[in-house]
């Protein structure tokens, strides 16, 4: 009697390490097809979260460098000049951006690979010369550390447009947009053809030096000096294109000051 209990107890064990290894398989190939997608699908890739907070691949970043930049941002036949950052206007309102003009309404182009991540869409009411049409600020990143950003653009493409709120506003406060992502020579806009023929174009690169606002006594408490990026990490738009490129931009720079601009630091030079 006792060796039949014995042989039963042994039975039942083995038959409980059998269900337990099967269970335990069952679970190991679930939590392996969650993370993969399917059983034969390769395993993702690991990511890395850049300083956007966006995801990125580890190791596809490229740095802010000259020749990060590989398409003009409008035709150069069209450009009027170029007036650089960094500037106070009207004697307080700091700009860390270029202006760009041209001649007459020409296309305004990305100069690189990256993903629209805000922006806003709005009717310029005030100044002398209130724009009528509705005009963008679109804001971009190639997933890493450098963004850019296109002020003053009109006649958009429909991608872009049904990215935005369907009613524009009346400020330039950036909205939650629909991200699209954008290639290098891509049309994005026209440049504003109403008033002075110009748009911006600004630059930041969160692994540059912060630019001299963040020293400067008189402006390195500001509450958007300390703040904002594009105060903080600031550069010059043309010096990421290459040597010869840049040269070609150098042309159009317009060193001129008046009553109404002072530039405070020329990042350009």
């Amino acid at each position: 009697m006792y060796k039949s209990e014995s042989g039963f107890v042994e039975l039942v064990i083995l038959v409980g390490a059998v269900v337990l290894i099967g269970v335990g398989a069952f679970f190991l190939n679930f939590l392996i097809v969650r993370e993969t997608g399917t059983k034969n699908d390769p395993p993702k890739p690991m990511y890395s979260i850049a300083n956007n907070n966006q995801d990125v691949p580890s190791g596809s970043c490229k740095p802010g460098d000259p020749g990060l930049f590989t398409s003009d941002v409008t035709d150069m036949s069209a450009v009027n000049l170029i007036q650089n950052p960094i500037r106070l206007v009207g004697g307080k309102n700091i700009k860390t951006h270029s202006y760009i003009e041209v001649k007459q309404k020409s296309p305004v182009y990305a100069p690189m690979d990256a993903t629209l991540t805000g922006g806003s869409n709005y009717l310029e009411t005030y100044g002398p010369n209130p724009v009528t049409k509705v005009q963008y600020i679109l804001s971009f990143n190639d997933g890493c550390d450098v963004s850019f950003w296109l002020d003053h653009l009109v006649d958009v493409p429909e991608k872009i447009r049904l990215a935005f709120p369907a009613e524009p506003s009346n400020d330039t406060k950036s909205v939650a947009v629909q991200s699209i992502d954008i290639k290098a020579g891509e049309l994005v806009g026209y440049s504003n053809q109403d008033g002075r023929a110009r748009f911006d174009f600004g630059v930041v690169n969160l692994k540059a030096p912060q630019t001299s606002l963040t020293t400067n006594p008189q402006y390195k408490d500001d509450e958007i000096v300390k703040t904002s990026k594009k105060y903080r990490f600031a550069v010059c738009p043309f010096n990421l294109y290459n040597a010869e490129k840049l040269q070609e931009y150098q042309k159009y720079y317009d060193p001129t000051v008046t009553s109404d601009q002072e530039i405070i630091d020329d990042i350009c030079d």
